[in-house]
């Protein structure tokens, strides 16, 4: 298993170099197979003694000046965000960016700014109360999550196995962030 940038993931999975590929905001591409499995919900996250720690939601707005620590510019996250912030005329400082979750997650834990990331990634930091998680009213941000296979590639049994356990995950039961 490894964490790779999306387009990296890509050219992997049409040199045929993995077997599949997991990645967000998937695109069209003529030699591989996109099968989509569920969307990822983002969330603000702030370290415990912020401001807006008490909060359960609040309106995107509220963040504009924030320091924020941002995904690398290209990253599809990334742009996801900058879009949704851009059209509510929403600005933060970008204090640092990183193209590593559990680096953004580090930085906000230390108090160097504020983010917005997938709520199943800070599971544990929100458990722990090294962050906290706190959802948007006004605004749903979700990316979409897809499979990359090579298309015309046969698969081993246990990447078929994979796949499956993937694709079948809707039938159970759920919590708010549609993850079992």
């Amino acid at each position: 298993l490894q964490y790779r940038r999306s387009e990296i993931v890509k050219d992997l999975v049409v040199e045929d170099k993995v077997e599949i590929g997991l990645i967000a905001y998937p695109e069209p591409h003529t030699k591989i197979t996109t099968t989509p499995f569920g969307t990822d919900h983002l969330v603000l996250i702030v370290p415990p003694h912020h401001s807006l720690a008490a909060r359960h939601n609040i309106r995107l707005k509220r963040i504009y000046g924030e320091p924020f620590i941002a995904f690398d510019a290209g990253i599809p996250t990334r742009k996801a965000i900058d879009k949704a912030l851009n059209e509510r005329g929403v600005k933060v400082q970008i204090r640092m960016t990183n193209d590593n979750i559990d680096a953004i997650k580090r930085a906000v834990e230390v108090g160097l700014g504020i983010s917005i990331v997938p709520s199943r990634t800070v599971r544990e930091e929100v458990r722990k109360g090294t962050l906290k998680s706190i959802a948007f009213s006004d605004v749903k941000l979700h990316r979409p999550l897809a499979i990359l296979t090579l298309k015309g590639h046969t698969l081993s049994s246990p990447a078929q196995l994979f796949i499956q356990m993937l694709t079948n995950i809707r039938s159970l039961p759920f919590d708010h962030d549609g993850i079992p």
